[in-house]
C-alpha cells in the first residue's frame, strides 16, 4: 500500500512541474520591445517595455518601460523609466504599484520635475528634463510615459 502512495505522489508532482514548467518557460522568454521617436534635431529616443518579474500561476506581473533620450551618435544622454506592478484575471487588469527613476549620462542636463501615479490598468510618468550652458537653461524637455496591462497580462 505504502508503494503505491508513493508512486501516486511521484506521478502528481510530475504532472504539476509539466503544466508548471511551460509558464515559467513564457515568463523567462520573454525579450524586451522597443520602438523608436525621432526628432527634427537628428536626436531620438528608444522606448523599451521589459518585463521584470511575472507570477503567472497568481496572475501578476511587474515592469519598466524606458525611455532613453540619444543624440546623433547613438549616446544615451539621460533616461526615464516608469515601474509597474499588475494584477489581471482575463476580464480586466489593474495596476498595484508604480514608480519612477531617471538617469543623466550627460553633465549638460539636469532633473527638473518628475512624477508618477497610477489608475486602472496604467502607470504614469512625468518627466522634465533641462539642458543648460553656461547655466542657463537652453532646452527643455518634458516627457509622459505610460506602462499599461491588458486583461490577459500583456504589458504595453
Amino acid at each position: 500500500m505504502k508503494k503505491i502512495y508513493t508512486s501516486f505522489f511521484i506521478v502528481v508532482s510530475l504532472i504539476l512541474g509539466c503544466i508548471h514548467a511551460p509558464f515559467n518557460a513564457m515568463a523567462e522568454s520573454f525579450s524586451p520591445v522597443s520602438y523608436y521617436e525621432y526628432y527634427d534635431n537628428g536626436f531620438y529616443a528608444e522606448v523599451t517595455v521589459s518585463i521584470d518579474h511575472a507570477n503567472l500561476q497568481k496572475s501578476v506581473i511587474s515592469g519598466s518601460k524606458t525611455y532613453n533620450y540619444k543624440n546623433s551618435s547613438n549616446q544615451v544622454l539621460w533616461s526615464y523609466t516608469i515601474y509597474g506592478t499588475f494584477s489581471y484575471n482575463g476580464a480586466s487588469a489593474t495596476c498595484t504599484y508604480d514608480d519612477d527613476s531617471y538617469d543623466i549620462k550627460d553633465n549638460n542636463w539636469h532633473i527638473n520635475s518628475h512624477s508618477h501615479y497610477r489608475s486602472g490598468n496604467t502607470a504614469y510618468g512625468q518627466v522634465t528634463m533641462d539642458k543648460t550652458f553656461l547655466g542657463i537653461t537652453i532646452e527643455t524637455i518634458t516627457r509622459n510615459l505610460t506602462l499599461s496591462c491588458s486583461p490577459d497580462g500583456t504589458l504595453y
